[in-house]
């Protein structure tokens, strides 16, 4: 969903956040101001360093 925000010309990302008590995955939107390119690029890096949320997997059935 991150089409909007980038017709906006506002840079946006989306990563994983955890799952659903399904094992479906649950996405985290961030989208900055005009030309912050870089503080949303390094939004997703402070988060990952700090939960494991990528390294983890939904299980498979």
């Amino acid at each position: 969903m991150t089409e909007s925000p980038t017709h906006a010309m506002l840079p946006a990302i989306s990563v994983n956040c955890g799952f659903t008590a399904e094992g479906l995955p649950v996405g985290l939107q961030i989208i900055g101001r005009l030309r912050e390119d870089a503080a949303v690029l390094a939004a997703p890096a402070a988060y990952g360093g700090l939960t494991d949320w990528s390294s983890r997997r939904p299980p498979i059935v």
